[in-house]
């Protein structure tokens, strides 16, 4: 519950700060101000900043500092799902702050304070073009760093802390949205888990936070982009591609340089792109030990032969870095498990999916024989192994290789309803629904199954299978729950509507119109197209955004929906997959804390995984409170 005060006798263990006035946080209210321009809010109370605060641990507080409005303070509240805390979210003006907004973190304990994380100008070219207010970035120890960072508080022990804070600066419906959520260290919660429950806990009762494109944490190579680049430029751009050049008369070499060469839009590509922001090590003290991983190597003679985690076109961490931040938490952690799923969805042309030769090659190099790995070839008999079996093995990294996007063994809530994701920019609803009904089937996908039941299901089957037949009823043995929102697939195919580019759009991509809300990923025979999809919602992303940079002017921005390309054209802090986290976070985190989501995780036979972008403590919280809940009550596949 929120309270007010001026001051704390606590620690002031993490802060950070954004300057008002005429270095807005919200591009507003000097001489030159271009708020209206780029509709940075349409609302009544345009510098309102909607902050929201996760008070995971007892003895931690979140805390907001809005100066005269007073400072918001989250206590510790434990949520209906034991073992969690409260997510809780509020707003302030940062016009009426006195110049000063603070997301602090304060304890009773001895811990000194770390320091401060401000918002600090950078110097932009966009003064020069727009008239523009300066851009901001965060700084900590006068390091830059951008929309996410996550912080250990403490000295590695029992007593330690994760924090992460996060900002992003977008318009109406979204505006400014800013977070700080702190938990307890989770770097050993499976040795305490198997403390607990000595020889009980199996893998199929585990619940694992995820992360989702967990390479896509910065940009990689420049060689493999310029090569990349220059490669789609040399194909055939599709045409409603072409369309949006014609706009601001570029050509496509014309933005691969301006991606490659100028500083001040390379921020475009991250906005467009990044979906985490830690290190695979830092992510796992937060409690997330279960990772989506896309490597990917150019398939162009003499080119970067390097593995790279891949977004449509866009080289991400090198895989060997990933996989040896994962190996040095595991040897400081040795009761402690990773899994791994390695799958080439979202890889377009000119790179090309691992293959598993190179995989195998890959972890040999970067994962330690005190470490070591194993392959996943079915989950099945993995989800009778207890965790502590899977320890002693010293195979603590399990590998799944896909050769498909669509993995017969995962039933994943995206693939149930993948027009869920992408759907709104501020309503998680119809995820939620989506995860429901991923829940539901889980409990009906029951890894044994009876001979008459089988019968029926050979019976059903399609002429020619005979015996042969494996039903998905039989296959699955894995829920994937994903809760982010696809906001660049919305924004996107917004603005190709407005500028009546979708049904061009289809044509090129040589699927119905009504198919293209349905994301990146689509199962079956159409997921060449759900490729081509999400390399198409990233080239308006990137491409609407140059063209209001490039061509100087900012007239097309009137328009409520191509406005949202404003803040990914101009503010390195303009990510739309960023601003709604915390929006979709306080929606969909207080669902898996309801009893509802209770009964169907227990009702779940298998390993059950949540994803996310942007990974963070409370959803390791969540999942390590889910999974004590499955054990508590016994649950455990048949």
């Amino acid at each position: 519950m929120a309270s007010r005060y001026r001051n704390s006798a606590g620690y002031a263990l993490s802060v950070f700060r954004a300057l008002a006035g005429a270095a807005a946080i919200v591009v507003s209210g000097v001489g030159g101000s271009r708020a209206d321009d780029f509709q940075l809010s349409n609302t009544s109370s345009p510098f309102d900043v909607q902050f929201f605060a996760y008070p995971g641990a007892p003895g931690l507080v979140p805390q907001v500092d809005c100066g005269s409005e007073g400072r918001y303070s989250y206590d510790h509240e434990e949520s209906a799902l034991a073992g969690t805390g409260t997510l809780n979210t509020d707003e302030c003006d940062p016009n009426d702050v006195g110049g000063l907004l603070s997301l602090e973190v304060l304890g009773s304990g001895s811990v000194d304070a770390e320091g401060d994380f401000t918002l600090t100008d950078t110097s932009s070219f966009l003064d020069d073009i727009l008239s523009a207010p300066e851009p901001y970035q965060f700084q900590y120890a006068g390091a830059p760093f951008t929309q996410q960072y996550s912080q250990i508080i403490g000295d590695g022990t029992a007593t330690s802390y994760v924090a992460n804070l996060g900002l992003a600066q977008f318009n109406d419906p979204l505006n400014t949205q800013a977070y700080v959520y702190v938990g307890a260290d989770n770097s050993r919660w499976m040795e305490q888990l198997q403390a607990d429950f000595p020889g009980a806990v199996r893998v199929g009762d585990l619940v694992l936070a995820g992360a989702h494109d967990a390479g896509m944490r910065g940009l990689g190579s420049k060689e493999a982009l310029s090569s990349a680049l220059a490669n789609y430029c040399d194909t055939d751009v599709p045409s409603f591609i072409l369309d949006l050049f014609s706009l601001a008369d570029m050509s496509c070499s014309d933005i691969a340089n301006s991606l490659l060469n100028d500083q001040d839009v390379q921020h475009v590509l991250n906005n467009a792109s990044m979906t985490q922001k830690d290190s695979p090590e830092t992510m796992m003290r937060s409690g997330i030990r279960f990772f989506d991983y896309r490597p990917g190597k150019l398939n162009i003679s003499g080119a970067d032969q390097k593995y790279y985690h891949i977004h449509m076109i866009i080289p991400g961490e090198k895989f060997s870095d990933s996989l040896a931040s994962i190996n040095t938490f595991l040897k400081n952690n040795p009761k402690e498990i990773a899994v791994l799923h390695i799958q080439p969805n979202g890889i377009t042309d000119p790179f090309t999916p691992i293959t598993e030769t190179d995989l195998d090659f890959e972890l040999r190099q970067s994962i330690t024989d005190d470490v070591g790995y194993r392959y996943i070839r079915s989950f099945d008999a993995l989800n009778d192994l207890t965790l502590d079996q899977v320890v002693a093995s010293d195979q603590r990294v399990l590998v799944r290789y896909s050769q498909s996007s669509s993995d017969p063994e995962f039933i994943d809530s995206y693939n149930v309803n993948s027009d869920a994701y992408g759907k709104s920019l501020t309503s998680a609803e119809e995820i939620i629904q989506t995860v429901t009904k991923t829940y539901q089937a889980c409990a009906g996908a029951r890894p044994q199954v009876s001979q008459v039941q089988r019968q029926s299901d050979r019976a059903a089957g399609t002429p020619g299978q005979g015996d042969d037949i494996m039903t998905k009823r039989e296959l699955q043995r894995v829920a994937v729950l994903q809760v982010q929102d696809t906001s660049t697939q919305y924004i996107a195919n917004q603005a190709l509507e407005t500028l009546g580019l979708l049904e061009d759009v289809a044509s090129d991509l040589k699927v119905p119109a009504e198919v293209l809300g349905a994301g990146a990923v689509i199962a079956g025979g159409v997921a060449s197209a759900g490729v081509a999809i999400a390399v198409a919602d990233t080239a308006v992303i990137v491409v609407g955004a140059l063209i209001v940079i490039m061509k100087e002017d900012i007239s097309i921005l009137a328009d409520p929906i191509l406005g949202l390309l404003g803040p990914i054209a101009v503010n390195p802090l303009g990510s739309p997959l960023l601003a709604t986290k915390p929006v979709f976070d306080y929606q969909t985190y207080r669902y898996f804390q309801s009893s509802e989501a209770l009964s169907l995780a227990t009702a779940c036979p298998m390993l059950q995984v949540i994803l996310n972008d942007f990974v963070d403590v409370a959803q390791g919280d969540i999942s390590v409170a889910l999974t004590r809940a499955r054990v508590d009550a016994g649950q455990s596949p048949n």
